[in-house]
């Protein structure tokens, strides 16, 4: 199984759901950008993905259903100097700060950031980590933001500055059945949130 960056969190309940139902089933998730994802898939390494919409559509040999739209937001640590200004100051303060991303990923969707990004890692923690000790900001979608939060990460003026869309995803053609279950689990899991 493959598993986006910005959806993650909201699979993660998911699996523990279809884990109940199918306890015999090993699953291995490989999180990484959509368009890894779309390449793994593809060479038939991965049986099931969950990512970004736009990108999961280019392969038209993937099944896809849509699950949900998530808003981004910018989030600094505590302490930063953007919350020294106003709330409604804060989001034309923070494009004079250096923003991280994940790796590849700064053109991912439409939201524009203060120009090319200064670190991209392709682990969430590693950008979690160096936001907390520098100045630096980066987007996170609504799913992350009670986990941010409580590592001392802050919302940047309390709104949000986009959307991206997420889709689960199969080959057409050599589904699996464990893979459509998933599939399956993942969307009853999704409705119900």
């Amino acid at each position: 199984m493959g598993c986006g960056f910005g959806c993650w969190v909201a699979v993660c309940d998911s699996l523990v759901a279809f884990r109940k139902e199918e306890p015999d089933v090993v699953l291995n998730v490989t999180v990484a950008s959509a368009r890894a994802l779309v390449n793994l898939a593809e060479a038939g390494d991965l049986d099931i993905i969950v990512g970004n919409s736009d990108t999961i559509q280019t392969a038209p040999w993937l099944e896809s259903h849509g699950l949900f739209r998530s808003e981004i937001f910018f989030v600094a640590r505590h302490g930063h100097p953007v919350f020294n200004v106003s709330v409604s100051e804060q989001l034309d303060l923070i494009t004079q700060y250096p923003s991280t991303t994940y790796h590849m990923l700064e053109h991912a969707h439409g939201t524009r950031m203060s120009g090319p990004a200064v670190l991209r890692v392709n682990d969430y923690l590693f950008l979690l980590r160096h936001a907390l000790s520098t100045d630096v900001y980066f987007m996170v979608g609504r799913e992350m933001l009670s986990f941010v939060e409580e590592l001392g990460l802050r919302v940047i003026g309390d709104r949000s500055t986009d959307y991206t869309e997420y889709s689960v995803a199969y080959p057409r053609e050599h589904a699996t059945v464990v893979a459509r279950s998933l599939a399956r689990a993942i969307q009853e899991f999704v409705v119900s949130m």
